[in-house]
């Protein structure tokens, strides 16, 4: 019976997958690309080798065993937020990209603040990840995991632990800026090594992805090209590496692991699949069995409460709930369910079941939808583009974990550099409103015919300054 489901599964993925295909907005810049590409691989691809790999790495660490007729509803739960997802960013965002040569003089004028904003922020961020280095080599990390399952600092500060994500909109300027030379190429490098090092891997898968994005909107093209495929190849590869020792390896090139020395490692005899980076379908499984059987109630969506009381930091309120504010159950109460994601129609499901799941979807796909459109209304605009490109990459972990909370972590260091850089060059927007009234042509134009005044009112100018200055010719007394 499971099997028919399964195929059942593929078929939903693939009519809606074709429907897109001859969609005129598809592209590599538009959300349902992002959203099928991970829905596809988590959700369709990876539950048939589980089926038929027998996995139970998840089962055994959450202590729970599945019925048919959850693992059912579960595919039924992610097939329909899958649909109502795609189906309501193709009605909302219907408009393909069509991609804008930014003039020189804009990133010409860009530079001086970029470089400025970077100077001023990457020591901070850059402390953050050798801190992070160090928790991890000598463990002496302030964040403890409570009862219920949170990550809660116990002296640190949040923000701090959150800072080296600056790294991605600051690296993405400065490639930018330099159109990409090698050179320019190497802060992002250098992030990449020092994030993997931390034992934190989706930071620059992301960083990575909207480095592809950046690229391809700057050579006006739509969809990836070898290279970048080839470097999501190897930021995946890495992220691979790098959830096999939290990043061991890699600072052992640099520093001694003193404490993860003397851990011995444990060698699984299990496939890569089989295990909690890729397994969404048996968190939503895990989900799907105990709300509202075991709960006997839903969310309610009262769990979105964290993103007013998580922008305090605790050494500010001692009394700061952890977590939501208020909450109608804690999932650990029902097995380990320790670092579960459940993505978008798992938590739609919890908060208000086959409803929850609809109303849910609808609100992920018209807001991903609205900020597609914003970014084709300013797409001649750097900052709004380097900010959509960095906030489309970042989906990847909110399609995975399907919180708000996750987008408001990520987006607040994504969106704060670039907000800077714009402080710091509101004149240079005067340009970039011009350019977005006129078009990319009429826009150089207008500059040309600028330039060309200005320079025969210098010439005007010169003559003027050489003829007031001249003495006057004699005049010879016999002519008339």
């Amino acid at each position: 019976m499971y099997e028919w489901v399964l195929f059942a599964n593929v078929v939903v993925y693939l009519v809606i997958l074709a429907y897109y295909l001859r969609s005129p907005c598809i592209s590599a810049f538009h959300p349902a690309t992002f959203y099928a590409a991970v829905h596809g691989f988590v959700f369709v691809v990876r539950p048939i080798f589980a089926w038929y790999g027998h996995y139970t790495k998840v089962y055994t660490v959450y202590g729970f065993m599945p019925t048919q007729d959850v693992k059912i509803t579960s595919i039924g739960v992610v097939a329909l937020a899958y649909c109502v997802v795609m189906l309501s960013l193709m009605h909302w965002a219907p408009k393909p990209v069509t991609t804008v040569e930014i003039p020189s003089d804009i990133r010409e004028r860009l530079k001086k603040p970029i470089l400025a904003t970077f100077a001023l922020l990457s020591p901070i961020a850059l402390y953050a990840l050798l801190r992070s280095w160090a928790n991890r080599a000598y463990d002496t990390d302030t964040m403890v995991t409570t009862a219920s399952g949170y990550r809660v600092n116990t002296s640190g500060v949040g923000y701090l632990t959150e800072a080296p994500n600056m790294l991605i909109p600051l690296t993405l300027m400065l490639a930018w800026a330099f159109r990409f030379r090698p050179v320019a190429m190497i802060p992002f490098a250098i992030f990449v090594v020092l994030k993997a090092g931390s034992g934190g891997r989706g930071t620059f898968v992301i960083g990575a992805a909207a480095m592809g994005l950046l690229y391809l909107y700057e050579h006006r093209r739509k969809w990836p090209t070898p290279r970048i495929m080839g470097l999501f190849a190897i930021a995946l590869v890495l992220f691979t590496i790098v959830g096999a020792d939290r990043g061991r390896g890699i600072r052992g090139y640099f520093i001694k692991n003193q404490v993860e020395e003397t851990q011995p490692r444990v060698v699984e005899d299990r496939s890569l699949l089989d295990g909690m980076d890729y397994a969404n379908m048996e968190y939503t499984e895990y989900m799907v069995r105990a709300v509202p059987e075991l709960t006997h109630t839903y969310g309610y969506f009262l769990d979105n409460l964290q993103i007013l009381t998580e922008p305090i930091p605790r050494a500010l309120w001692q009394d700061k709930p952890v977590g939501p504010p208020i909450k109608m159950w804690n999932l650990r109460d029902y097995g380990n369910a320790m670092g579960i994601t459940v993505s978008v129609g798992g938590n739609g499901w919890s908060n208000l079941g086959w409803i929850g799941v609809i109303l849910y979807s609808l609100f992920t796909g018209f807001c991903l939808a609205k900020c597609y459109n914003l970014f084709l209304r300013y797409r001649y605009a750097p900052l709004v583009v380097i900010g959509y490109f960095g906030f489309l990459a970042g989906t990847i972990l909110y399609l995975r974990d399907g919180a708000l909370i996750t987008v408001f972590r990520s987006q607040l260091f994504n969106i704060a550099p670039l907000f800077l850089v714009y402080l710091l060059s509101r004149r240079v927007h005067r340009r970039v409103r011009l350019l977005g009234i006129l078009g990319p042509a009429a826009y150089k134009a207008q500059l040309a015919r600028k330039l060309q005044e200005l320079r025969e009112r210098k010439r005007n100018a010169a003559l003027a300054g050489l003829r007031g200055g001249a003495r006057p010719l004699p005049v010879d007394p016999a002519t008339p």
